[in-house]
C-alpha cells in the first residue's frame, strides 16, 4: 500500500492498493492540513508513514504526523527540537542507522538549503518483552478470578541505567500500568550479548487478589497480559535500551462457576438472607461483610429460594471470620421433592475461631441426600454462641 496527497492546494489523502490496482480516498479524520510541498517517507521499524511540514494554504508548517494504516497522529509534541517551518525538503529512511534523514527545503522568509536533520521516533520509547495467556488455552473453565501471582525473571538496561520493571494491562484503565510491589532490579545486560542477561536474572514478584486480580484478567475476557520493561528508554544518541526475560510464571486462583454467589458487597443489602433464629445483627452488610452475634440457643441463618442442580453444583463455599466458639457448624438444605429441613439433609464442618477470614468449602459430592433440585439453604454457624461474632464475606454454591 502506498500513500500520497492529491495535487497542490488539496488536503485529500489517497492510498494505493497493489492488490486492487487502484487509488482510493482515505476517509479518516485528523489527517494533516498540508496541501503541498511536504515530506513523506516510511519508517519500517515502527511500521509508520511519516509526514513532515509543507504548505497548508496560508503558511508553511513544521508539524510531524504518523500514519499507521488506519489513522493519522500528530506526534509533533514528542519529537522535541525539529526543523523550522519549510516546504520542499528531501526526506529518506536511513536503514543503516534506522532513522529519518532530511535535507534542505525552503521558506519564503529564509532559505533552509544547508540544513541537515535526523529524526529517530524511537527516542524515549521503552522496549518490552510481552507475555500473554488465555484461560481457554490454559484449560481453565469459566469462573471468577480471585487471585494472581506473577513471577518474572528478567533484566534490562538503558542509557539512563540498569534494571527492569513489571507491567500489566489494566482493563479498567485501558492501558499498561506498573504493578505495585514489583521492585526495580539493577540487572545489566551483557554488551557482547545484548539480548541475554548477565549472570542470573533477578525475580520480579507481584501478587493480587479479588478486584485487582479480576481487573488484570480483563474483566472476563479471559486473557492476561504482562510486560517486562527496561528502566528508562532510548536516547537521542545511538545508545538504545534493551530488555531480556528468562521466563515468567503466571499463577491464577479462580472460583469455579457458581450457581449462586452472595457476596454482601452492597451496603445494607443482605442478598435475600435473613436471621432464622437466635442471632443478633451487630452490623448490616458494610464494606462486603455481614456481622452477627450468635445466640446460645441454636442460631441459624436462612437463605432465599434457589434452584440448584445438585448433580452439577456439589460444593458450598463460605468465607467467614469467627470470634465465637470453636465447634461444628452445620449446613442444611431442602429439595423440591422434600421441602423440609432435617439432620439427614445436613453436613457438619469445622469453622475456625481465630478471628481471621477463612475460606471453608463444604464438599457434598458424596452426600446421599444432596441430589435433585436444591431449593433452600440454612446455615448454623455455631452450635451455641458464647458472646463472640461472625463476619460473613460470601456464601457461594459452586461446582
Amino acid at each position: 500500500m502506498h500513500i500520497a496527497y492529491s495535487p497542490i492546494f488539496s488536503t485529500t489523502p489517497y492510498e494505493y492498493s497493489v492488490v486492487g490496482d487502484a487509488w482510493n480516498v482515505i476517509n479518516t479524520p485528523g489527517f494533516p492540513p498540508t496541501e503541498t510541498a511536504y515530506n513523506i517517507a516510511f519508517d519500517p521499524v515502527r511500521a509508520r508513514t511519516v509526514i513532515f511540514g509543507g504548505f497548508n494554504g496560508l503558511y508553511d508548517i513544521n508539524n510531524v504526523y504518523d500514519w499507521d494504516g488506519a489513522s493519522f497522529t500528530d506526534i509533533s509534541p514528542r519529537t522535541g527540537t525539529r526543523p523550522n517551518v519549510r516546504t520542499g525538503p528531501g526526506m529518506v529512511w536511513d536503514s543503516g542507522n534506522r532513522r529519518m534523514l532530511q535535507y534542505g527545503g525552503g521558506h519564503f522568509l529564509q532559505a533552509q538549503g544547508s540544513e541537515f536533520w535526523e529524526f529517530d521516533a524511537r527516542t524515549g520509547s521503552v522496549p518490552a518483552v510481552q507475555f500473554s495467556v488465555s484461560a481457554q488455552a490454559a484449560g481453565i473453565a469459566g469462573g471468577t478470578v480471585s487471585g494472581l501471582r506473577v513471577r518474572a525473571w528478567c533484566g534490562g538496561e538503558s542509557p539512563s541505567g540498569t534494571g527492569c520493571a513489571l507491567y500489566g494491562w489494566s482493563a479498567s484503565a485501558g492501558n499498561w500500568t506498573a504493578l505495585p510491589g514489583s521492585p526495580s532490579n539493577a540487572i545489566a545486560l551483557n554488551p557482547s550479548q545484548p539480548y541475554l542477561p548477565t549472570g542470573t536474572a533477578t525475580l520480579l514478584d507481584w501478587t493480587a487478589s479479588e478486584a485487582e486480580a479480576e481487573d488484570r484478567y480483563l474483566l472476563g475476557a479471559g486473557e492476561l497480559a504482562f510486560q517486562c520493561r527496561a528502566l528508562g528508554g532510548n536516547s537521542a544518541s545511538p545508545s538504545e535500551a534493551a530488555v531480556a526475560m528468562d521466563h515468567m510464571e503466571v499463577r491464577v486462583r479462580y472460583l469455579a462457576d457458581a450457581a449462586y454467589n452472595w457476596d454482601f458487597n452492597v451496603d445494607n443489602v443482605r442478598d435475600g438472607w435473613r436471621i432464622g433464629a437466635d442471632a443478633t445483627e451487630t452490623m448490616p452488610p458494610t464494606g462486603g461483610l455481614w456481622t452477627l452475634a450468635p445466640g446460645a440457643l441454636d442460631p441459624r441463618l436462612e437463605g432465599p429460594l434457589v434452584e440448584v442442580d445438585a448433580t452439577r453444583y456439589r460444593r458450598v463455599e463460605l468465607r467467614i471470620a469467627n470470634t465465637d466458639s470453636t465447634g461444628t457448624a452445620r449446613l442444611y438444605w431442602q429439595r423440591s421433592n422434600d421441602p423440609s429441613y432435617s439432620e439427614s439433609k445436613s453436613q457438619g464442618f469445622t469453622l475456625p475461631n481465630d478471628g481471621l477470614l477463612n475460606t471453608v468449602t463444604v464438599d457434598l459430592t458424596s452426600h446421599p441426600e444432596w441430589n435433585g433440585t436444591i431449593t433452600l439453604l440454612r446455615l448454623d454457624p455455631v452450635e451455641a454462641g458464647t458472646g463472640g461474632t461472625i463476619a460473613i464475606d460470601h456464601i457461594r454454591v459452586i461446582e
